[in-house]
């Protein structure tokens, strides 16, 4: 609803601009001065051809509707202004169509419905069209969802330019040599325009993303982790059982707002559908794009999934549809890295380390990695290692650690108490590694944690992500004391018929002064680091602040 009414004002807005830039180009050709004001489309004033009309409300009508559509749909229509060249002229049929069938209806409901036959056939036509376009090559330019303050600097930016192209000097002396570059841009008004929506839509886009950002999707019953960096995108889960279509209504239109055509890499830390649900959709939809059925869709590059579920057939459907879509699947387990820096040795599969080196192309100052993701649990199945067990998927649910600079998150997937204790003996029993939980630190209120000082060692997690939603059965006394964390987040859905979180987890972790953040009370929930110090933003409470 309130999509359509700022679309609505907004087209109403464009139409008034070129009732007044036709207006403009009447008074000029009045005064003599056709050769200075000839508009792109025509002389304009009464003199204008129906099609340069056309043209010239399309025109405007972009102009003024550009930030309402990248706000609303996260990309721009390439092919619009032709479309409306099509589809305009017939707007009288459509409004002389509903009026006379409101009028008819009044004496008989039949003569309504025979009239509105005009309107509905034009709405028809309009239909086709837009499929037919759609179906073109780059029938959309996705830029996603610019920032207000990036809205406001465009209206005031669109207003001066108009004031100063279409002004009227009311002094002859202010033609003279100190205005010839704005006689010159006046010139080619409709021009200077059309550059200037072209302009628009390369700086109408979300600001890059400033060191490490990491999203807690709002995916209901289920799990979702978005990290970005400047340059890469990475998917951990994403599926939920309550929200039906996540794929579409969800995570489509998060990463269509970021502006986001391709997911580096997706992480499947375990197969049960609240977990690859909205990305079995995303690798469909793709799949289908490079059958030529569907456009404009978010594509995995690459697809990590937990080697002890091997073989099983819910892993081998996932890889079909990455391979399907052009992307490369890997089989990953304990000790696997991902980094940033792809100039550092291999401490892992080569094939993960593979994918990491075609993406990597930033380093810290001193050599050491911006960003390391480490395959934690559990051990590889094809090594001495005992194999895990694959009669419960949350038995081989993979557990990662993300490390940016001197931040630090674990995210634990839906493993179960016995994989926390298997985690911190394997963990505790590694020779020369740091156990990952040392120490704590307050946190201020307002969602910022200082950098730690007088910190014996780096490995301490700054942000546990609670395993298994909250389950009563996870984040255990032993495993909790170990990891000390200062944040942990919980990925729920409201009224779940599980009763996560469970009231004991959650005691568990207030003793263990754990600030809990949950999903179903929040919404989404964005951290965001400089390797230093952290923030974090609940999307519900930003939008209701």
């Amino acid at each position: 609803m309130r999509r359509g009414v700022q679309l609505s004002f907004a087209a109403i807005g464009g139409i008034g601009l070129a009732k007044e830039l036709e207006e403009w180009g009447a008074v000029w050709a009045e005064k003599g001065a056709e050769s200075e004001t000839t508009l792109l489309f025509g002389a304009g004033g009464e003199g204008a051809q129906a099609w340069e009309q056309t043209l010239r409300l399309t025109l405007c009508m972009q102009l003024v509707s550009l930030p309402v559509v990248l706000w609303h749909f996260f990309s721009y229509p390439l092919y619009g202004i032709f479309l409306n060249l099509l589809v305009v002229p017939l707007t009288g049929i459509i409004v002389g169509s509903g009026a006379g069938s409101l009028l008819a209806s009044l004496f008989a409901i039949r003569a309504g419905t025979f009239l509105t036959g005009g309107g509905r056939a034009v709405l028809a036509w309009y239909e086709i069209c837009c499929r037919w376009f759609l179906r073109l090559p780059g029938s959309s330019l996705l830029r996603g969802r610019p920032e207000l303050w990036q809205i406001v600097v465009y209206y005031m930016a669109l207003g001066v330019l108009i004031y100063v192209l279409f002004k009227r000097d009311r002094q002859p002396k202010a033609r003279m040599a100190g205005l010839k570059i704005s006689r010159i841009l006046r010139g080619k008004r409709e021009v200077v325009l059309v550059c200037f929506l072209l302009a628009s839509l390369f700086s109408l886009r979300p600001p890059a993303v400033r060191g490490l950002e990491v999203t807690i999707l709002d995916t209901g019953q289920g799990d979702g982790i978005c990290i970005r960096t400047r340059n890469q995108v990475i998917l951990v889960d994403g599926g939920s059982t309550d929200q039906k279509e996540l794929g579409q209504y969800r995570l489509e239109p998060f990463f269509q707002s970021k502006g986001i055509r391709q997911i580096d890499l997706a992480i499947v830390t375990h197969g049960d559908w609240d977990h690859i649900s909205g990305l079995s959709w995303l690798l469909e939809q793709a799949s289908e794009e490079e059958s030529g059925t569907a456009s404009g869709r978010i594509r995995v590059k690459a697809l990590a999934m937990p080697e002890a579920g091997k073989g099983e057939e819910v892993y081998e459907r996932l890889e079909q549809l990455c391979e399907k879509q052009g992307g490369q699947v890997v089989w990953i387990a304990r000790g696997d890295v991902v980094k940033q820096n792809a100039s550092d040795s291999p401490a892992g599969s080569t094939g993960v380390q593979a994918i990491w080196e075609r993406l990597g192309r930033r380093t810290g100052g001193a050599g050491e990695n911006l960003l390391r993701l480490q395959c934690l649990y559990p051990e590889s199945v094809s090594g001495h290692s005992t194999p895990v067990s694959g009669t419960d998927r949350n038995e081989h649910s993979l557990v990662f650690r993300l490390d940016y600079g001197e931040f630090h998150m674990l995210l634990t997937g839906d493993m179960s108490a016995d994989g926390e204790a298997d985690l911190v003996r394997l963990e505790s029993g590694t020779e020369g590694k740091v156990p990952i939980g040392t120490d704590s630190t307050d946190v201020r209120e307002s969602g910022m944690k200082e950098e730690k000082a007088g910190r014996p060692e780096a490995g301490d997690i700054w942000i546990l992500k609670v395993a298994h939603h909250g389950s009563g059965y996870s984040s255990s006394e032993t495993f909790l004391a170990w990891l000390n964390p200062d944040y942990a987040v919980i990925s729920c859905g409201k009224k779940n018929r599980y009763g996560h979180p469970h009231p004991d987890t959650l005691e568990r972790l207030s003793e263990c002064e754990s600030q809990i953040l949950q999903t179903k009370e929040s919404g989404a929930i964005i951290w965001q680091t400089d390797g230093h110090r952290i923030t974090w933003t609940g999307w519900k409470t930003a939008r209701e602040g």
